[in-house]
């Protein structure tokens, strides 16, 4: 592939923030990837030292392959390539024990949680997407939950985690607000504390956790970002607020992210926009 000006000026960037501003279909991956083969080969990089972060499984897999054709199967395994929830998921398991629910686990206990603590009075009730769209976005969002302060004033706060559900189920035949808030709180409440209790994880705790983990833990945190230190992340425009805080504890100034505001197509998922630490950007369409 023949780059252009730009696009060898992002392959041959070095040291420090770097933001690659490109839409779908303009060579992204190949950029990031041929970054990847010029530190090693050209920077002498460790390529242990460097982590690559996709947004999923498909896409780490067409990293890991192109890395593969270009540096060989044994150098390109040294390279780390995983998603956000892959990465936080090892990081949990270097930390501790737990077991990840199945989807059946997870209604099992929202169910139960629902009927013994009167939530609900019948299954029939439960909208099992609502509420899990609602633990999802507070937690992607940081959020734990407060049964203490449960009053109104959330409803102010969380607007416009209302607001992004409502759009996204309006088809359904119940929208967010046939729930009081409370009974949405004290369900993440009550789920969180369940959870806890039995030592499972669900798929939004592989990013909740391993930040908890990284803030807590400044010895652990700080082999993390020794261990890495060459950042490059895909599709930085879908980065919610948990991912971010996960880059943010363990990048050392050499952070390299590509994305395109224009192609924002997670924004259900409670994302950002966080390009405002990168000193230079390369931009081509």
């Amino acid at each position: 592939m023949e780059f252009n000006e730009e696009q060898r000026r992002a392959i041959e960037f070095k040291d420090g923030n770097c933001c690659v501003i490109a839409c779908a279909g303009s060579g992204k991956t190949a950029v990031l990837v041929n970054r990847i083969e010029n530190l090693i080969n050209r920077y002498n990089v460790e390529p242990s030292s460097i982590l690559t972060i996709s947004f999923d499984n498909n896409s780490k897999g067409v990293i890991k392959n192109r890395l593969s054709n270009m540096l060989g199967h044994q150098i390109a395994n040294l390279v780390k390539v995983n998603t956000f929830h892959g990465f936080g998921y090892g990081i949990i398991k270097d930390q501790m024990d737990k077991k990840l629910l199945t989807f059946r686990q997870k209604k099992e206990i929202i169910t139960n949680l629902c009927l013994f603590n009167k939530v609900f009075h019948n299954t029939a009730d439960i909208n099992y997407g609502e509420i899990y769209s609602f633990i999802s976005k507070k937690k992607n969002n940081l959020e734990e939950p407060d049964l203490a302060n449960v009053d109104e004033s959330i409803l102010e706060n969380s607007r416009y985690i209302l607001d992004i559900l409502n759009r996204e189920y309006e088809s359904t035949s119940k929208s967010i607000n046939d729930y009081n808030l409370s009974n949405l709180n004290k369900i993440y409440s009550l789920y969180e504390n369940k959870k806890t209790s039995s030592g499972l994880i669900d798929f939004d705790d592989m990013l909740t956790l391993a930040c908890d983990t990284l803030n807590k833990n400044k010895e652990y945190c700080e082999m993390i970002k020794k261990r890495y230190k060459y950042i490059l992340v895909d599709e930085m425009q879908d980065v919610n607020k948990a991912q971010f805080f996960l880059l943010n504890k363990i990048q050392s100034n050499n952070l390299f992210v590509v994305g395109d505001p224009f192609q924002n197509i997670y924004g259900f998922r409670n994302d950002r926009k966080r390009y405002q630490r990168c000193r230079i950007s390369y931009i081509f369409y």
